[in-house]
């Protein structure tokens, strides 16, 4: 068993990673992973259930020493207090992994939605743009039947 403080747990973006496998670190099922997850996300993510956070930046996991993608500290009677007192780390992860891919699911909703918004006004602006050439081509042949 791996020593250390039974009142913290630590959370990795990796565990987080639906591009990972398994074997290869994530931690959460993929209906609960995310694409390029951050620590920043994270944090943002576990502040926005209720849990209290510390973020360490320059850290790497021992799966991946070379990348610096940091870590996240959280208290589990933090997590207790919020989540319920049966939530395990397991159960937090389970959490916290819906929670942010429900985020990034409704981020991608609204930047389609407006994607489509900005589109219908440029098309908008375009056939106005049309109606008011073609208008000005025949004001313009009018003038000059007249003189």
């Amino acid at each position: 068993m791996v020593g250390g403080n039974p009142e913290r747990m630590v959370l990795w973006p990796l565990y987080f990673d639906i591009r990972r496998s398994r074997s290869e670190g994530r931690r959460v099922p993929k209906n609960a992973a995310v694409p390029s997850p951050t620590l920043d996300d994270l944090a943002r993510t576990a502040r926005s259930l209720g849990i209290r956070v510390k973020r360490e930046a320059e850290c790497s996991h021992p799966k991946r020493p070379w990348a610096k993608e940091g870590r996240l500290w959280v208290s589990t009677s933090d997590v207790k207090r919020t989540l319920g007192n049966d939530t395990n780390k397991e159960g937090l992860l389970l959490q916290v992994g819906k929670a942010w891919r429900e985020q990034v699911l409704d981020q991608r909703k609204d930047e389609r939605e407006l994607e489509r918004s900005v589109k219908k006004q440029q098309s908008r602006r375009l056939q106005q743009n049309q109606r008011r050439g073609s208008q000005k081509g025949k004001k313009s042949s009018k003038r000059r039947r007249k003189r």
